[in-house]
């Protein structure tokens, strides 16, 4: 297991990257010698790095310096430039400390995605990131899935899938193609799929392609656990979305079982939904637009939080 370390501002990928006195300069480059279970380091920068197509192996953590924060200026934002693009995990990650911002992938539905042979028990975890301005094509054969969901239709044969998402927010997550049923995760038969969302923000503005169905997807049942957490949830792209949803080849047909507690939500469609400590209010954000997701102090969001 070994560490590696990226820094744009001090960095030279000729360096071994081994210390972060002696850091490569782009991310690809870390990512290009990572071998299982080993972790990247990336600095700072008010550079964004660029993002580029790979393929992670199982067990990888990638780690920003700090967490990411638009007001202040500081993060490390990692931008495809509305390129087409996708890293492709192996197996069980960790995504720590990042701002991913600016995929459009127009040739498949998987921008952050698994190996859908991965065996054992899967776990991706997501902590303090943001997540933003990412699309991927929607269609029978990819699905739409964003952050799962790779480039066709298929079971996947691990054990189990977990998802832990904490304190990260989402904003402008669209579907590439005019079609609908995109959605943030999607996933078919074959694995047990549990989907953790505690402490998160989401945020849909009115889209520019197209809005998405739902936030999970199953295909073409009920095959997962959704569990929403402490979280505001904002959409004003015009069509309500669904926190879990099933598919069929041209849109959303049906609404499954979820958890939402200590939440805000507004145009959510919460059919099904076991709902607690909650309201259907608009959380009541700065100023979406320039990425200042404080709440003003008339919110509802404000100690709507319950201990989990």
């Amino acid at each position: 297991m070994a560490s590696y370390y990226v820094s744009w501002d001090t960095g030279n990928d000729g360096n071994a990257g081994t210390s972060a006195g002696s850091p490569f300069k782009t991310v690809d480059k870390g990512l290009s010698v990572l071998a299982t279970s080993d972790t990247l380091y990336i600095a700072a920068s008010t550079t964004a790095y660029t993002w580029t197509n790979r393929t992670i192996p199982a067990g990888v953590s990638i780690i920003g310096s700090v967490k990411p924060n638009p007001v202040n200026g500081s993060y490390v934002k990692i931008s495809a430039a509305g390129a087409s693009v996708y890293w492709y995990f192996l197996g069980s990650y960790t995504l720590q400390n990042l701002w991913l911002d600016n995929v459009i992938n127009t040739a498949s539905s998987g921008i952050i995605y698994l190996n859908r042979s991965a065996t054992g028990v899967i776990v991706a975890n997501y902590t303090d990131c943001i997540i933003s301005n990412l699309a991927g094509a929607s269609s029978t054969a990819g699905r739409g899935g964003i952050l799962n969901g790779g480039v066709a239709v298929g079971a996947y044969t691990a054990t189990s899938i977990t998802f832990n998402i904490t304190n990260c927010l989402f904003k402008n997550i669209e579907s590439y193609n005019s079609a609908s049923a995109g959605c943030l995760f999607v996933q078919n038969s074959g694995t047990a799929f549990t989907f953790n969302l505690n402490g998160c923000t989401w945020y849909q503005g009115t889209p520019t392609l197209t809005a998405l169905d739902a936030i999970v997807g199953d295909y073409p049942a009920d095959l997962s656990t959704v569990n929403i957490n402490n979280m505001a949830l904002v959409n004003d792209s015009g069509t309500n979305l669904a926190i879990h949803g099933a598919y069929n080849a041209a849109s959303m047909i049906a609404w499954y079982d979820f958890t939402m507690q200590g939440s805000t939500y507004t145009n959510i469609t919460t059919t099904n939904g076991t709902i607690t400590n909650s309201t259907n209010a608009d959380a009541q954000f700065i100023d979406p637009a320039s990425n200042d997701f404080r709440l003003k102090p008339t919110s509802p969001a404000i100690d709507r939080g319950i201990v989990i």
